[in-house]
């Protein structure tokens, strides 16, 4: 895995516009990290973020070209596509999240059911099954939605359970728990190096079709 500064991950990503049952915008996947800071800076088009957390509970911010937003772990978050929209996302502690500081909403019932759960979060290797994944979680935080607007309590304590699932599973992760205890290691470091920007059409993530920062040329 390439060694960006200060051990961040960079992808460039158009957001999904194809629009799920019951939604009004194109969006990705609602997730959470537990360990991983994470940014977006605007590229392109129009789009938003919309921010989950137990401290502020839901709020969408506006993401044009330019515009930088970031949030700490425990936020979780769902790209939206207004119009176009590209975006740089910036992780912190790259690799964490391929290593399991990720889990996607789905919704109550699945949380309940782990093998529910690993199948809908599986590796995808097609738009069709992408966008399958990502309907599923419009779904869910649709549902999400409804309580934030007619009863806060329960909105507060279904993320909370959500969290919940999350934390279980660092706390089950000896990956996950070396990194809390020992932080990132000296081949974090960066090296020298150039990468070249180009849109994005290498992989099917959960925001959108992403081209990772994975090499970077000899400078």
């Amino acid at each position: 895995m390439v060694k960006l500064i200060g051990g961040i991950g960079l992808s460039t990503v158009n957001i999904y516009d194809q629009i799920a049952a019951g939604d009004s915008v194109g969006s990705g996947c609602a997730h959470v990290h537990g360990i991983a800071e994470e940014a977006y800076l605007g590229l392109k088009g129009r789009g938003a973020i919309d921010l989950h957390d137990l401290k502020d509970g839901y709020r969408r911010v506006l993401i044009t070209e330019g515009t930088f937003v970031q949030f700490p772990p425990w936020t979780m978050h769902r790209a939206v596509n207004l119009d176009m929209s590209q975006v740089l996302v910036i992780m912190g502690e790259d690799g964490l999240p391929e290593a399991g500081d990720m889990r996607i909403y789905f919704g109550e019932e699945t949380d309940r059911d782990e093998q529910q759960y690993q199948h809908w979060a599986g590796k995808v290797s097609s738009r069709e099954e992408a966008l399958a994944r990502r309907d599923k979680s419009s779904a869910a935080h649709s549902d999400l939605l409804r309580l934030w607007e007619t009863d806060r309590n329960a909105y507060t304590a279904r993320l909370e359970a959500f969290f919940e699932c999350h934390r279980r599973h660092i706390a089950s992760s000896p990956e996950l728990n070396k990194f809390l205890h020992q932080g990132l290691s000296q081949e974090s470091y960066c090296r020298v190096g150039m990468w070249q920007y180009e849109d994005p059409n290498r992989h099917y993530g959960l925001c959108g079709v992403r081209n990772p920062v994975d090499h970077l040329k000899a400078c």
